[in-house]
């Protein structure tokens, strides 16, 4: 039956989400997230600006400078597009506050 290869494959190749929880003990299971280099430290979602939205205001900055930085043109550029677990509350912080609802997290 050719179920079970593809089940394997998966199994092998599918990277391991792990979610950090408030008693900092660590879930693990099988899902989608975490690609790249971040893979196994809780990368949960990813982080992107609407360029054409966005008016430079900063308050994304101010609230997670490791994340996001203005350059000297008024330009906002995302430093850490992979967000960390540890950073994610900061992140939606600093998307909903955004006046232009220029930035999202998927």
């Amino acid at each position: 039956m050719w179920v079970a290869p593809i089940i394997a494959y998966a199994l092998k190749h599918v990277p391991v989400l792990r979610v950090n929880r408030v008693d900092g003990a660590t879930c693990g299971g099988v899902g989608l997230l975490g690609f790249g280099k971040d893979r196994g430290k809780g990368v949960l979602m990813k982080v992107s600006v609407d360029l054409d939205q966005c008016e430079a205001n900063g308050i994304c900055v101010g609230i997670a400078p490791d994340v996001f930085e203005l350059d000297d043109e008024d330009q906002l550029h995302i430093l850490q597009a992979d967000v960390p677990a540890d950073r994610l509350a900061d992140v939606e912080d600093a998307v909903a506050q955004c006046p232009k609802a220029a930035l999202r997290l998927q």
